[in-house]
């Protein structure tokens, strides 16, 4: 897997991580540090999920892609 930076920030309340795909092919996880420790592990599993899905190659909307997401998770 390429290499992934995690940042714990202040964001807000209704965000609980984002995802960024670096040009350099490495990703940035960033996650809410209003979580407590469980959510934000929730919270990286779910971005690491998006990174191992190959979610960033996709030609798809968020919408689509979250509703996936969600589909394997609830």
């Amino acid at each position: 897997m390429d290499d992934i930076f995690v940042y714990i920030i202040a964001m807000d309340p209704l965000v609980k991580e984002h995802v960024v795909a670096n040009p350099d092919g490495t990703f940035s996880v960033f996650i809410n540090d209003c979580l407590s420790p469980e959510r934000r592990m929730k919270a990286y599993n779910h971005a690491i999920s998006h990174i191992k899905n190959g979610d960033f190659d996709k030609n798809a909307d968020v919408d689509t892609i979250e509703r996936e997401a969600h589909r394997v998770f609830v």
